[in-house]
């Protein structure tokens, strides 16, 4: 496991700043633990948009024990506030078609970071901000000079487009007409 410092902003106030880990090559075992304490938390919230919440991390176990793909976590105060799972084959630029880009299989927040939560208001912000930018740091790392692709679910898609700038390339029916 490779860990960095990083800092996210207190949802409570939106201005402290506090001290995370971004965690790289995050073994199995702790990805078990991360999904039953989400799951835990989405069982007892009122969420008003769970999209999301169809992201089961324990399906992705083979693929991260192979190596098919790296799974990253965002901690702060020793809970897992974020995840995010990379794709270990590149794929071809859909702008670029002359490059590849790192593919981002899936990203989620704790449900206690995201809006609509049974609280009203988020533990902390700028969770998959961090995220989007440690797949960015891999991306650079790779030789594939930051780019990066996903497909997002349709409430995601104005974090991806307004905070995060991504290209939007539209509907992708093979990815079940999610936008690229």
């Amino acid at each position: 496991m490779k860990e960095r410092g990083v800092r996210l902003v207190s949802g409570t106030d939106r201005a402290t700043l506090i001290d995370a880990s971004l965690i790289r090559d995050v073994p199995v075992d702790r990805l078990i633990e991360i999904e039953r304490m989400w799951q835990t938390n989405r069982d007892r919230s009122l969420f008003s948009a769970g999209e999301d919440f169809v992201w089961n991390w324990e399906n992705k176990i083979e693929e991260i024990k192979s190596g098919s793909m790296l799974l990253c976590e965002l901690r702060c105060n020793n809970l897992p506030q974020g995840a995010i799972a990379v794709s270990s084959t590149h794929r071809k630029s859909r702008l670029q078609t002359d490059n590849q880009v790192l593919y981002v299989e899936y990203l989620e927040n704790a449900p206690w970071n995201i809006k609509g939560n049974a609280t009203g208001v988020s533990a902390y912000l700028g969770v998959g901000v961090l995220l989007i930018a440690e797949a960015i740091y891999i991306s650079q790392n790779r030789g594939l000079r930051g780019r990066i692709g996903l497909h997002s679910l349709p409430l995601a898609e104005p974090f991806y487009r307004d905070k995060c700038h991504f290209s939007e390339l539209g509907p992708d029916l093979v990815e079940n007409g999610l936008v690229y």
